[in-house]
């Protein structure tokens, strides 16, 4: 079965049934997109921690070395790069599924 046939039979439905459907629909989609934003979330403060101990681990080693001068790879990322790199993934995901959808 189609998203177009789907979509045909539910428009048969009656009203309070098509608004069940909508919100199940809606509802279902939204937590489908906080959960794939909470993992991403969490994934993204895990490389953080990892980052830090690893910054925190060549401190400690060039302070046991007797090292004053520590040299670090900063990276900073801000929110805007963040958002800007998700925001290309969703609408490359959308033309993905756009493309399926019209065959």
């Amino acid at each position: 079965m189609s998203i177009k046939d789907y979509i045909s039979k539910v428009r048969e439905k009656p009203e309070p049934k098509r608004q069940t459907l909508l919100m199940v629909w809606s509802s279902g989609l939204t937590l489908f997109i906080a959960l794939i934003w909470f993992i991403n979330f969490n994934f993204l403060a895990y490389n953080q921690n990892l980052e830090e101990a690893e910054i925190l681990a060549q401190v400690e080693k060039a302070a046991e070395a007797g090292q004053t001068e520590i040299i670090t790879k900063e990276e900073k990322s801000n929110w805007l790069e963040f958002i800007k790199r998700n925001t290309a993934a969703v609408v490359e995901g959308f033309k993905v599924l756009t493309g399926q959808m019209e065959k």
